[in-house]
């Protein structure tokens, strides 16, 4: 995604990212590297391909329906890509190996419920706008890269410690509040009054003890659940999700406290090299030299 991000920022559209066109290198001890390759349709403005150009299953719905292709197309073909890979090699739009049943589906916006019966929560949301069957309402590509689905667990923690900080300085009358708060049948109903006790840590119960008549936080508020952050990541997934969609919503991803999560990743000196170059045929040898080119030109912008 970041080499994808790169040539976006340099105003290349890749138009054939297959899992076939992904390059890995390394002995998985030592770490591996993805490589992008096969620039045979690559072009620097919206372009109209044949139907029948690149691999079946992961052509866009623009290419099926024989419409110009942009930036977004490869939006849509990373989301195909990503959902093999977390799914175990699973299609969203093909149930079985009938693979013109499948791009029907794919130019209809037809996806198998089923599919996302296997991912987590977190990885739903990544993947639903990117598939956006109108090319037009798919997020950019750099937008993406700062989903909570591509951080580590020790992240997560820090953004819902920073969520948690920003909900105990706001009114409880705040947008963000008022706003959290409406989840709260949603995510915590069936979890609280269905043995919740039993998830917790005993340390942590130690923490939360009975006091009087009730507990010393208001559980029945999510709000309240941030103090426990640490413990509710794997628990209750949706609560970064709804974190993060508050942050987005409430214009705080540009603040001092959050901008950290949400900078341009998209910045590594070494972005070039993660392009391969697979020169099968003439007209890829041609495609291939002018991105060398292109992205050498200036790797530091």
């Amino acid at each position: 995604m970041e080499v994808v991000a790169h040539l976006h920022k340099k105003k290349i559209r890749h138009l054939n990212i297959t899992p076939d066109n992904i390059l890995l290198f390394g002995d998985g001890e030592s770490g591996v590297t993805a490589k992008l390759a096969n620039f045979t349709f690559y072009h620097k403005s919206d372009r109209l391909l044949s139907v029948n150009d690149g691999t079946t299953g992961f052509r866009c719905p623009e290419r099926l329906l024989g419409q110009p292709e942009g930036f977004t197309s490869d939006v849509f073909s990373v989301a195909l890509v990503t959902a093999h890979v977390i799914s175990g090699g699973n299609h969203p739009y093909e149930k079985t190996a009938d693979v013109e049943q499948c791009e029907e589906n794919i130019k209809l916006g037809k996806r198998y419920k089923r599919f996302t019966d296997t991912l987590s929560e977190i990885a739903v949301d990544f993947l639903k706008d990117m598939l956006a069957p109108d090319p037009t309402q798919r997020p950019e590509i750099k937008t993406m890269l700062q989903h909570p689905l591509l951080w580590d667990k020790e992240k997560r923690a820090d953004f819902l410690c920073e969520v948690n900080n920003m909900l105990q300085e706001l009114p409880v009358n705040s947008a963000e509040v008022v706003h959290l708060d409406s989840f709260n049948n949603d995510v915590i109903t069936d979890w609280v009054y269905d043995g919740w006790l039993d998830r917790f840590h005993h340390d942590f119960l130690n923490e939360v003890t009975f006091q009087n008549n009730g507990f010393k936080y208001r559980w029945f508020e999510l709000r309240e659940l941030f103090r426990a952050y640490e413990y509710l990541l794997d628990e209750l997934p949706k609560l970064i999700l709804i974190s993060y969609e508050i942050v987005k919503q409430g214009n705080h991803a540009e603040s001092d406290r959050f901008k950290r999560f949400f900078k341009e990743v998209c910045n590594r000196k070494d972005i070039g090299c993660m392009v391969g170059f697979c020169l099968s045929n003439e007209i890829t040898v041609h495609a291939n030299l002018e991105i060398i080119s292109s992205l050498f030109a200036s790797t530091k912008n």
